[in-house]
């Protein structure tokens, strides 16, 4: 297969093929602009026609795109560019357009054409597929920093020195890897530098121009600041707000709101539970029920996501939001508002969730999560031997894969329990996990600093 190039200064058009003469094959370059225009074969066909005074067939019009059969000759191509909008260098006309400036087309018809750069080879493949395997990896549990970090530095240096189609190519590379860096900082407690690499998520999708993309991106920014006013920015020492940082839960909820606006269905679904868990932080008790509720709506509703990186950016999650991410947003809801009873029972439920319908058995994070949303519902319920036997089973996994701020929520119930019920064998065992935990991760903060 021919390799496709971006054409241009700044690799601003494609990318298209190159002929065996050195320009941009002229039948990809028709089909890509009456594509970009939203005009079918059949009006193409008759906006030609007309310009050339002749007749011409849809059928004729796919032929010369498809086997690149595109007229040479200089009124016929004139017509196509400016029915299509098409920029007169990618068709060889950009000498022609130059001559005709001056009017001495006819001692310069004969001239070497102006020369159509081809921007050095940038192979954004590698950094989608990268991408996409970290990603798939986080879900696991296996996340790694440095890598994505480096990539970020490259693909920001060829954003700066590319524009077009290129330039779009790049950014959407970069929003994998915006969001990708805001999560595993996330799961490390570093909320402002997550937030930071979630808000340029929302930057590069502006200026790609694509709502679904924007959507997602919003929701994870949204999602950034929500757990920031949750857990506060101590919590690498094991401790979390006592009180929720109001303006963070605001902030959350802007990007909630805006990313309802573009979203698709199941995200859509998934933000309306991130709204409902945000409105219970503020006592907005009916409004976080309501929104708990219409999430269950889009439950794999209109997914055409076939692509896993796809589906993560569009949908918010792997597998965006079946059954099991539902029971689990909706359990999450339920225990801010107090209603842990039907909180347990939401995640009894989940438990009983198979054929992809649940959470996966490889999906260590989410797994761990449901059982933290256990030990805090078992608490509400004063079930507090099984609230620390949950408890326990979640730190054994956060601490594995190293995700802080859970650590800081399992340290928190661990408090409480202690509170209540003083200091029974579990509980004891849960707490001597836990000083164990920091004070390896003490020590270790130390020698990085």
């Amino acid at each position: 297969m021919s390799e496709m190039i971006f054409w241009g200064e700044k690799g601003q058009y494609g990318p298209f093929t190159a002929q065996e003469d050195g320009w941009p094959n002229a039948g990809e370059v028709i089909r890509h602009y009456r594509r970009k225009r939203g005009m079918s074969a059949d009006e193409l066909a008759r906006n030609y026609g007309e310009a050339i005074g002749e007749q011409v067939t849809a059928r004729w019009i796919l032929k010369m795109e498809q086997q690149n059969k595109v007229p040479i000759g200089i009124t016929r191509r004139q017509a196509l560019m400016k029915i299509l909008s098409i920029p007169p260098i990618l068709l060889g006309l950009a000498s022609l357009e130059q001559v005709t400036y001056y009017s001495t087309l006819e001692t310069k018809a004969q001239s070497a054409p102006t020369v159509l750069k081809l921007v050095p080879a940038i192979d954004i493949t590698k950094y989608e597929q990268y991408a996409r395997v970290r990603w798939l990896l986080s879900y696991t549990g296996n996340e790694s920093l440095e890598e994505i970090v480096a990539n970020i530095r490259e693909l920001e240096k060829f954003e700066r020195q590319s524009g077009g189609d290129l330039q779009r190519h790049i950014r959407n590379a970069l929003n994998s890897h915006y969001q990708l860096a805001s999560d595993i900082l996330r799961h490390q407690g570093n909320f402002a530098a997550a937030w930071s690499y979630a808000n340029n998520a929302v930057r590069a999708t502006k200026l790609i121009g694509m709502n679904d993309f924007l959507a997602g991106a919003l929701y994870r920014r949204g999602y950034t600041s929500l757990e920031r006013g949750i857990f506060g920015d101590q919590v690498a020492f094991g401790m979390m707000n006592r009180e929720p940082d109001r303006k963070q839960i605001e902030a959350a909820i802007v990007d909630f709101e805006e990313a309802l606006l573009h979203a698709r269905p199941q995200l859509k679904g998934a933000t309306w539970l991130e709204l409902s868990r945000a409105q219970g932080i503020l006592q907005n008790t009916s409004i976080t029920l309501n929104l708990s509720s219409r999430a269950g709506d889009m439950v794999g509703v209109g997914s055409n996501a076939v692509d896993p990186l796809e589906q993560i950016l569009l949908e918010g999650a792997l597998n965006g939001l079946n059954e099991g991410m539902f029971l689990l947003g909706k359990a999450a809801s339920l225990i801010v508002v107090g209603r842990t009873t039907t909180a347990i029972e939401l995640l009894d439920d989940l438990e009983e969730l198979n054929n992809g319908r649940g959470i996966a058995r490889n999906q260590a994070r989410r797994l761990a999560y449901a059982d933290t949303l256990r030990a805090e519902a078992y608490l509400g319920t004063k079930n507090y031997v099984t609230a620390a036997t949950r408890a326990i089973s979640a730190l054994q996994t956060f601490r594995d894969i190293h995700t802080i701020e859970r650590i800081a929520w399992i340290n928190n119930i661990h408090r409480r329990l202690v509170e209540k019920y003083g200091n029974h064998p579990e509980i004891k065992v849960l707490g001597k996990m836990l000083a164990d935990y920091y004070t390896t991760h003490a020590t270790h903060h130390r020698e990085l600093e």
